[in-house]
């Protein structure tokens, strides 16, 4: 009975117990708690340490590729180098040529190889340019005046009307001769006879001469008479004075 009474009472404990677990099984199971804070530092770490990592990738990248490519140096700025002296044809105020000259103004020609012409200082239509006389000298040692300009002149090809001018009074039973030269051969460009008591201005066209190199020869015949019957026989003078060609002449 003792023993009965022993197994009821374990039975009855069995199945309190067995209800208290019941009912504890049946209270929900707290959730476990998030550690938030935690978790993103965590994460913040692990991003710091993957963008380190990044950078340290793109910093090898770039030392490896300036090691691969040459350093360049950069250039000098290119300065013009400076502007060497002009020449003559660029300074024309500075150095014209001869023909520059003359279209600034007459060319005179007063240097001349002379046989019966002598130097003038008074008497002359022009008083400040060169004047000659022609006639037979007096020792009768020549039959011709002639007087030959000793430079030549190049009628610029640029100049609009080139023209022979000068001024002359003469007396001459036979032709005087204006000459032109070019080169070896002569040509006659004008020719006067007669008379001319006053001073006159004559004027020859030289268009047709440009580019080329001329020279200017005045001549006539001298009279040096050595018969009896010429001695009333008028003797040939020329007067010559301010000589000069005119690139641009306007008549």
């Amino acid at each position: 009975m003792k023993h009965k009474l022993v197994t009821i009472i374990m039975i009855n404990m069995l199945v309190i117990l067995a209800m208290a677990c019941g009912v504890s099984t049946n209270i929900a199971e707290p959730k476990p708690t998030v550690d938030t804070k935690g978790t993103i530092a965590a994460a913040v770490a692990a991003t710091d340490a993957y963008q380190g990592n990044a950078k340290a990738t793109i910093d090898a990248a770039v030392a490896a590729t300036n090691a691969a490519i040459p350093p360049t140096s950069t250039p000098e700025p290119t300065v013009a180098p400076p502007t060497s002296a002009p020449t003559q044809a660029q300074v024309v105020a500075a150095s014209p040529t001869a023909g520059q000259q003359a279209v600034q103004g007459p060319i005179a020609l007063t240097e001349w190889q002379r046989t019966a012409f002598t130097l003038m200082n008074s008497g002359c239509k022009v008083g400040d340019a060169a004047c000659y006389k022609g006639g037979h000298p007096a020792d009768n040692s020549v039959t011709d005046m002639i007087m030959t300009s000793i430079n030549p002149i190049t009628v610029d090809p640029n100049w609009k009307n080139p023209y022979l001018v000068f001024w002359h009074k003469y007396n001459v039973e036979q032709p005087a001769y204006v000459n032109i030269g070019i080169g070896s051969q002569w040509k006659p460009l004008k020719s006067f006879q007669g008379q001319a008591t006053g001073w006159i201005q004559s004027f020859i066209d030289l268009n047709k001469y440009k580019g080329k190199d001329i020279l200017i020869q005045f001549t006539a015949p001298a009279f040096a008479p050595t018969k009896s019957w010429w001695k009333d026989a008028p003797m040939n003078d020329w007067y010559l004075n301010d000589i000069h060609i005119v690139p641009n002449y306007t008549p």
